[in-house]
């Protein structure tokens, strides 16, 4: 079942680790907010807002899912950094990620994801056991 997602064999301890990770995600959820209809006090745009795609206030982590357009377009790349900036000026530890590596590699992005909470967290992330 979780054969490959991490570019492994198919052992026990990739199974383990991959099924540790979807239950610590899991618990997770209720950390992050989906901001796309509340928006950050943060000036960006003409409206004085601005928009991340998941939010965890607690550890002050924005990630964000980059699509092709966020790379075809210089435009778009420039304003992307500007809002990194922007977020990191204003305290906030900023994680992007290609869309597809979120199907294709999401063993990857979830470590990572757990690496910055486990540093951003008072209490580290929630246990996965």
């Amino acid at each position: 079942m979780w054969a490959g997602l991490c570019g492994c064999a198919a052992s026990g301890s990739c199974r383990s680790r991959s099924s540790a990770r979807v239950r610590a995600t899991a618990r997770m959820h209720g950390s992050f907010s989906r901001r796309r209809s509340r928006l950050l006090p943060i000036p960006f745009d003409p409206a004085g807002a601005m928009e991340a795609d998941f939010l965890c206030e607690e550890a002050r982590l924005v990630i964000e899912l980059d699509g092709p357009q966020h790379l075809a377009d210089e435009d778009a790349w420039r304003r992307d950094r500007r809002k990194d900036a922007l977020l990191q000026r204003h305290g906030y530890f900023v994680l992007r990620f290609l869309a597809g590596d979120a199907g294709k590699h999401l063993d990857r992005v979830l470590d990572s994801i757990l690496e910055v909470l486990t540093a951003r967290l008072p209490s580290g992330p929630p246990n996965p056991a």
